[in-house]
């Protein structure tokens, strides 16, 4: 059979449906024209398009349309929310918050404040993954502007308890950040519920096109935010430069799809993950890592021990995976997300993360589990 995709935390293929939206949006036929040229029906039907997108997206997580800045995807709205709060001159301090088992985007928006005179306290989780939540409470300062912390790991799928960390973080005046790329459109949650400030969205993640996000931002959280690009004001100020009409469409119809669907992905990866944790596991003896945490299912990070991740990715040609976040992947370094954990040796340099989704199939399972534990049988018997 065909090679099976197992990498959905790194991207998710396009809905048929979402490809079809944008198409019908290019062209001299479609909604080329520029969104804020609005002095005739090419741009005020383009600008039409795009309001109706944001309306989607704004009821798909659960917040006002207002409140949606759409940005090039999940990495320029991280960039946007840290970058944007530390330049303005209304916050209490230079102190951020963020946990070291974040997104890349994060960690290096945030490293790079530090060259700018900034402190951050970077959080360990415990060996589950989860947020120390005592840990929070003690690197608060009077003069921590901003806590960022990511919803669903993208390389474990651990999901944090933001209500609780958004009580802890308001209490001491400071704005939350929420990375939620990688649980908007898969898990039942709203920026109200989550009581975040700011938010990041990635369209990819959710079987929309690569090249469009957004940011939701707060009343409180726009009162400080500065714009990272300037330039002719669209959305709101806070997001310069012509809209990517095609691009905010397709992610507008894959939040459309995302709400009408959830609940049925859900439980559609559920039970993927039961049958492939179950086939794995009991013929290679692999490791779950943050079994005991709760997750979002459609990501599986498990170790296989006396096993090198990147040879069992290297000869498992047929069956696409991870060893490690995309946005590290040719780096060949082990999690940085594990080791933050504690994990070390044969479970961090043998961990592997599979993810599955909309269009993973019971054969995509089978075929995969039955190949990888052919490819860690023969690796085990070479070194041997």
């Amino acid at each position: 059979m065909k090679s099976v995709y197992l990498d959905y935390a790194a991207t998710t293929p396009i809905d048929p449906r979402v490809a079809d939206a944008m198409s019908r949006s290019l062209g001299i036929d479609g909604l080329f024209g520029n969104a804020s040229s609005q002095l005739y029906s090419y741009g005020r039907e383009a600008s039409e398009a795009v309001e109706v997108a944001r309306r989607e997206v704004a009821q798909l997580i659960g917040c006002r349309a207002s409140q949606v800045v759409f940005t090039s995807g999940a990495t320029e709205a991280d960039n946007a929310a840290i970058k944007g709060i530390a330049a303005s001159d209304r916050i209490p301090g230079k102190h951020l918050i963020t946990m070291a088992s974040e997104h890349k985007a994060v960690l290096m928006s945030c490293k790079s404040l530090e060259h700018a005179g900034w402190q951050v306290s970077y959080l360990r989780p415990d060996e589950e993954g989860k947020l120390r939540i005592d840990e929070l409470r003690s690197a608060l300062r009077p003069d921590t502007a901003l806590v960022s912390i990511m919803h669903v790991n993208n390389e474990t799928g651990v999901v944090q308890d933001l209500g609780l960390v958004s009580d802890i973080v308001h209490k001491s005046n400071a704005l939350l950040h929420v990375d939620a790329a990688q649980s908007v459109g898969k898990l039942p949650m709203s920026f109200e519920s989550l009581k975040a400030d700011l938010l990041s969205v990635s369209a990819h993640k959710m079987y929309g096109p690569k090249g469009a996000g957004a940011l939701i931002v707060s009343e409180r959280a726009r009162e400080k935010l500065v714009p990272l690009i300037d330039g002719g004001g669209q959305e709101s100020g806070l997001r310069s430069g012509t809209l990517a009409n095609h691009q905010i469409i397709g992610m507008g119809e894959a939040c459309r799809i995302a709400r009408a669907e959830l609940e049925h992905d859900l439980e559609k990866v559920a039970g993927l993950r039961g049958r492939f944790i179950d086939r794995v596991c009991t013929a290679t003896g692999a490791i779950v890592n943050c079994a005991g945490a709760r997750t979002y299912p459609g990501i599986v990070n498990m170790s296989f021990l006396d096993i090198d991740a990147f040879a069992l990715l290297n000869a498992l040609r047929d069956v696409a995976a991870s060893a490690a976040s995309a946005c590290t992947t040719g780096t060949l370094q082990p999690s940085h997300v594990l080791r933050s954990m504690g994990i070390e040796g044969d479970r961090l340099y043998g961990a592997v993360r599979y993810s599955f989704g909309r269009f993973t199939s019971a054969q995509d399972i089978d075929f995969a589990s039955e190949t990888i534990k052919e490819e860690v049988s023969r690796l085990r018997a070479m070194a041997a």
